[in-house]
């Protein structure tokens, strides 16, 4: 991935990619950083919310579910090496500290990139007045969802262990309240309406991706996204190289980053070599077992909104 700067006098093409956890985001993200001259910022705005949430003993503080979720992070990362490890020089990744809305601003707002891509997550948004942190610099703002039943199936199974507990204990989890510097139930809530807040805005309907879409046709999905956005397409952008290595290059914490081949959220993903097709012959358990409590929550919570946006995908 070459990040050298834009030496013409065009602008740099700008494109926002806002998603659900559990839609491929990260897979999508890896492919289009073997553009050349791209400039990937990951999860920035995220990173943000975690600082004045997870790392701020002042949220929440006499929640023992945030007591004992802070308390497992801490465990994870006081086990992992203390040294630079893979990742080798920082370069483009920072210390956590770094991460507040007005400098993620300003960095965004400065970078002459060819192309820049901000991946985020829709959570990111929530209980904070984003727009007042967004970049003043044109961005074209984009969407990646997926089903919630499988959104919310697959985020209890990622939940479960991050809270460190093993498989047979996944009907204990609750991921409403076990996880409480997150809120599922508004995940699509806080996604339909910055939808709506850029279809307002711009008078067009923003592009939307849907994840199993893209698994079923990757080479017309993507086409057609970089052809809206303004990426360059090739088809050599179907398959890359299944190192992590890449990931280490993106612009965002050093933490983050350096637990990404071992978190539960990322590792399969940064270490994607390609869309891998949906196994036809897999039953959709999900649409045909009863949802736990949770789950249903978050699917009835979500359906609304997924299904009109999904109107307008790609």
């Amino acid at each position: 991935m070459d990040q050298s700067q834009n030496s013409g006098e065009c602008e740099p093409t700008r494109v926002m990619l806002w998603s659900i956890p559990r839609s491929l985001s990260t897979v999508v993200t890896k492919c289009i950083s073997f553009i050349d001259g791209m400039e990937v910022w990951f999860e920035p705005y995220f990173i943000c919310q975690e600082n004045l949430r997870v790392r701020n003993p002042d949220y929440l503080p006499d929640n023992p579910k945030m007591a004992s979720y802070r308390q497992t992070l801490a465990d994870f990362y006081s086990k992992l090496d203390s040294s630079t490890g893979t990742l080798g020089p920082r370069d483009n990744l920072y210390d956590e500290e770094k991460f507040t809305y007005l400098w993620v601003k300003s960095q965004l707002e400065k970078s002459r990139s060819k192309y820049i891509l901000v991946k985020e997550m829709c959570h990111a948004i929530d209980g904070i007045p984003l727009t007042e942190y967004l970049p003043d610099v044109p961005f074209q703002e984009t969407f990646l969802i997926r089903h919630p039943k499988k959104v919310f199936a697959s985020f209890k199974r990622g939940g479960n262990i991050e809270l460190g507990r093993n498989a047979s204990d996944i009907d204990d989890t609750d991921i409403i309240h076990d996880l409480p510097v997150y809120h599922p139930d508004r995940f699509y809530k806080e996604l339909y309406e910055k939808w709506q807040t850029v279809k307002n805005t711009t008078g067009r309907l923003p592009v939307v991706i849907e994840a199993d879409d893209l698994l079923a046709n990757p080479e017309l999905i993507l086409r057609k996204y970089f052809e809206s956005v303004g990426f360059p397409w090739d088809k050599t952008l179907l398959s890359w190289d299944p190192s992590p290595e890449v990931s280490t290059r993106w612009h965002s914490s050093y933490m983050y980053m350096k637990t990404a081949s071992q978190s539960v959220w990322l590792k399969n993903a940064v270490s994607s070599s390609c869309f891998l097709p949906q196994d036809k012959t897999k039953k959709d358990t999900q649409s045909e077992e009863k949802l736990s409590r949770d789950i249903e929550i978050c699917v009835n919570a979500s359906m609304p909104y997924y299904n009109e946006i999904r109107q307008h995908c790609i």
